[in-house]
């Protein structure tokens, strides 16, 4: 199970964001945070039986930073630590709807080794697997990876696969891969 929970005092997007990730991630759970330290946060997921962490945390008075952590057998950071410059959450698009059944990761054809690099980091945190992308996915939606000119790349939920953005939509401009394998 994944845990979902926020930083201390954030904002009405962070939580709005939080929400629709519990919406969209399989097997997950949101929680608010109140005024548990990270240890208590790591107890609380271990009463629920979750076993992967997120933590969405306002980074320089900009959007967000999520950084990730397996808590079984031990707490540990699983990089990469993610910097968003920008998101849409499924309010910003008009669109709520849960939708973590057939849920598969694609991506984007002729994107960077980062790209690729950071969904299959995510497929394996996730634990959702990495299709090619075809016309008839048996999918009901997709986490999209794609390039982007301006920035340095864009994560989608889409629905049906690839063809519609649902919501959130993540624009990552850093990433920080230290010790990662």
């Amino acid at each position: 199970m994944i845990f979902i929970t926020t930083s201390h005092r954030p904002t009405q997007h962070i939580r709005t964001l939080c929400n629709d990730l519990s919406r969209i991630l399989p097997n997950s759970l949101r929680i608010n945070r109140g005024k548990l330290n990270f240890e208590g946060i790591v107890d609380k997921a271990l009463v629920v039986n979750a076993d992967r962490l997120i933590i969405i945390e306002k980074w320089k008075g900009g959007f967000s930073k999520i950084k990730l952590y397996t808590i079984s057998p031990k707490v540990s950071l699983f990089y990469p630590i993610i910097y968003l410059s920008h998101v849409k959450t499924q309010n910003d698009l008009g669109f709520r709807k849960t939708i973590h059944k057939k849920l598969a990761i694609t991506i984007q054809q002729n994107t960077s080794k980062d790209v690729n690099r950071l969904a299959h980091a995510l497929s394996k945190f996730i634990k959702l697997p990495i299709e090619s992308i075809q016309k008839d996915l048996p999918y009901q939606a997709s986490i999209h990876f794609s390039n982007l000119k301006k920035c340095w790349m864009k994560i989608a939920v889409t629905m049906p696969p690839i063809l519609k953005e649902v919501g959130p939509i993540f624009i990552v401009n850093k990433l920080l891969w230290d010790n990662f394998e």
